[in-house]
Order: structure tokens, then sequence, then C-alpha cells
């Protein structure tokens, strides 16, 4: 069976073909039937692509939002329609089905006016500085009480109403990665920015911020970007020698020849210093290609191991046009499943990198898709001990999505158009669960702290200590 690729919603879309495409004209106003028309389409080929699309909702609920959004319908832009539409395509609950607000709009709104400049976290349900980029920076971690107005609590059920995931707790976390642009998106909120913030001390006050011109918040959040342990890398290694101890951050699977590259080159440096225990970070790795999970379990097991039990896909149009069946694959509806059987491991180039040491897998509420997977595998073929979060994808999990543009707007949508059951599958829909759960609670934010760092490092000192005494 071929290496399963998943592919994130962030991919790249096709045009759609006009005598004026939408995207020449963002300021275009539609009628109310062809607006009525894209959002038929946008059902009709949800319920054509999609293996199981009322899964998490029923499809009585579903109609009777789309009653509800057609009453709305009269003459406007399509970022107004996408405003009522996104909600409604992120109401299926799966992270790799849903709609993209309009990024022509955006780049244009982008060039013309201030921005807020800040990062922002969830923690809790609760929305805190995580990055200040204005002239008089909020300390990281200072919790957002408002937001023009607008409490925190309220902003993010708002938001989260946009962000397509299984997981509450996915949603809020792709809510902080694009609140800047889901900010204006959903709200139309624009600067100035009132603030009311709640500071460590518990102490409230009130800001207000200008906002920074794009050209000024490019630069500034790729110098932080680089400046926050190459966070923009895929893939790194950083070693702590006094515990002899290396941290393997895989932050996304992509790149699957200089990741084998990678792995090589750090292996060889965790064999040479002799390490002992090796840390797999994929808190930050929202999924990508899983063939990497498959070249990087070939450093840590020797036994029969399979990322995916099963993969089921259903039959349509265009998975035929897309040519993910044959012809002759069978008729339109019908759900082809394929077994992937557990094998060994290919064997290493060089089996000294084989590492034989402790082995922790980190994650969080955002290990997503190709990276559940392998937190799945890693979890029941018990490879070692996982800390952290419940991951953010689930067991059960529907992906390998099919992307396409409504008739008239063309505002991208996309579609999973398979099942993949996971080793050790749970029918209920929740993530990996750690064997080791930590949270990071605000107040660990608002000091800084890496709870799930600290905790694993004193827990590896103990054990030093332990195995030192006579």
């Amino acid at each position: 069976m071929k290496k399963l690729l998943l592919l994130l919603f962030l991919g790249c879309f096709p045009k759609v073909a006009s005598a004026q495409s939408p995207a020449e004209n963002p300021g275009r106003i539609f009628t109310a039937e062809e607006l009525r028309a894209d959002l038929r389409a946008l059902l009709t080929n949800y319920e054509q692509i999609h293996p199981n699309l009322y899964a998490y909702v029923g499809k009585k609920e579903i109609e009777q939002q789309v009653q509800n959004i057609e009453k709305k319908l009269r003459p406007m832009t399509r970022l107004e329609f996408a405003r009522l539409v996104v909600p409604f395509s992120a109401a299926f609950r799966d992270g790799h089905t849903g709609l993209n607000y309009p990024m022509e709009e955006w780049n244009a709104y982008t060039q013309t006016s201030r921005l807020l400049p800040l990062g922002v976290s969830v923690e809790q349900k609760r929305l805190f500085v995580k990055v200040d980029f204005s002239e008089n920076p909020i300390p990281a971690g200072t919790e957002i009480i408002s937001l023009n107005g607008m409490p925190a609590a309220t902003l993010l059920a708002k938001l989260k109403e946009s962000a397509s995931g299984e997981l509450e707790h996915f949603r809020l976390n792709r809510v902080s990665d694009n609140f800047r642009r889901l900010l204006w998106s959903v709200t139309g909120m624009e600067a100035p920015y009132t603030l009311v913030l709640k500071e460590a001390n518990g102490q409230r006050r009130t800001v207000e911020i200008k906002g920074n011109p794009v050209s000024e918040l490019i630069p500034a959040l790729r110098a932080y970007q680089l400046k926050v342990a190459g966070s923009r890398q895929d893939y790194a290694l950083s070693l702590r020698p006094e515990q002899s101890t290396a941290i393997l951050h895989v932050n996304a699977m992509n790149n699957p020849d200089k990741f084998k590259s990678f792995l090589d080159s750090a292996f060889t440096v965790i064999r040479d210093r002799k390490i002992a225990n090796l840390l797999l970070d994929f808190r930050q790795n929202g999924g990508g290609n899983s063939g990497l999970g498959d070249e990087l379990f070939r450093y840590l097991t020797d036994k029969p191991i399979r990322q995916v039990e099963r993969v089921e896909i259903k039959i349509s149009p265009i998975v035929r046009e897309r040519g993910m069946v044959t012809a002759s694959a069978g008729d339109d509806g019908q759900r082809l499943s394929y077994t992937q059987e557990a094998k060994k491991p290919a064997p290493l180039r060089d089996s000294t990198l084989f590492f034989r040491g402790k082995v922790f897998l980190l994650t969080s509420h955002y290990t997503f898709s190709s990276a559940n997977m392998f937190a799945t595998a890693f979890k029941c073929y018990k490879i070692g001990t996982i800390v952290g979060q419940e991951t953010g994808g689930v067991t059960i999990a529907y992906g390998d999505l099919i992307d396409f543009a409504l008739p008239n707007t063309g505002l991208q949508a996309f579609c999973s158009c398979k099942v993949f059951v996971h080793p050790c599958a749970e029918p209920k829909l929740q993530g990996v669960r750690p064997d080791v759960e930590i949270a990071q609670s605000p107040q660990d934010t608002q000091a800084g702290r890496d709870t799930v760092l600290e905790y694993l490092f004193s827990r590896l000192k103990s054990e030093t200590v332990s195995r030192s005494r006579p």
C-alpha cells in the first residue's frame, strides 16, 4: 500500500475560470440566487465526497442551518457570504472539511490598514498575549479580558465557530494560530484596538494599540519566529548532555528526503554522545506526510507496526477526476476498504543508529493529522511514554482532503474523502491521551514556563540520582 498522505487545509487551490474572477474584483456584489447556488453546491459536494458527512451532526440539523442561511441571503459581497457559510462548513466538526475566508480580500485589507500586532495563545478558554510587536509591548502571558469592548470569552466563542476540527481544544488552537486574520474576517474589527488586560498580579488596565502596517509586522514576525528556538524549522535537534537527553523537535511532517537526512545526522549525534533519553517533541506538529512517521519508527522499534489499520475511500466523480480511484473501481457512493498489515520497519543503513534508550513523546492539543497518526501507533505499540496533553486529532479520523471552488464566488472549500482507522482506535470521539497528563495553566504561560519539559527534566534527574545510589 502506498504511503498515506494527509494534507492540511492550508494547501493550494485551483483558480476559478471566468470573465472576471472574484479574486480580481473582491468588492463585487453577488445576487441572492448566485449565493444560494453556491451554498447548495457546497453541501452537494460535501455529500458526494465525504465518506460519512453526518457522523457528528444530524442531517436534519444541517438542512435547518441551510434554510436559516438562505433566509439571510441578499445581494452581498463574498466576504459577507463567507461570514454566513464558513461557520456552517465548520459545523460538521471535521478538521479536514471546511471553507476558507477569501484571501484576496484579506490581502487587500492588509495593504491599507493597521493590523493587531499581537500573537495570542488560548489556555483553558482564556486569551493571553503571546508576543506584542507594538511600540510599548504588553508582557507575554498577560490575559486579555476584552478587545474593542467584546469580552474575550465571547470573542473566542465567535471565532471558534469558523474553525474546523473534531475536538474543541483543537479548534481553539486554530483560532489562536489564525487570530489576526480571523478577527477581521469574522467580526470586521479594525484598528485602533482597545484592550482591557489583567496583569499577573491581578490588576486590570486598559491600553489602546494603534496597530502596525503589514510592512512592519511581517519582518517582526519573521525575526520572532527565528528567535524562539527555531520555531519555524520543520525539525531540529537539541541536547541536554548533563542529563544524557536529546530532544527531537518535529514541528511538521514535510519533505521526506530532507527528513531522512536529518534523522541520519541526528541519530549519529545521539549515538556518538551516548544519549540515554530521547524526547520526541510533537507539540507544534499539525501534520503532513505520514511517511515521515514510518521513517522515525525505523530508529525506535524493530517490531511489526502500522500507523493505520484500515483506510476507506468513498467513490465520487471528483475522486475519479483526481485519479484517486480507477475508472472501474465501483459505483459512485460506494466505499472501498483497504487493510494495512503490521510489518517490521525497513532496516537502517547503519544498525548502530538504532536507539535503545528511553523514549518519550510530547503531545499537545495542536498535534493533528499525520502527527496524531504517529502518536496513536506510538501508544498502541508501547514504544515509550507519552507526556503532555490529549492530541488535537482523533483515532478514527477523516482526511486526505479534496479541494474545490464554489461556482460563483470562487470561495475555496475542502472535504475529507477517506476514513483512517488507527491501531488501537477508540470508537468514541477523543484524541490520543497521554500516559502522563500535564496541562499548561494560565499562570504557567504568564511565567514563561514549559511545564512538560520541567516535568521530564525533573523526572530524568531523579531517575539518574536513584540509579547512582549504592
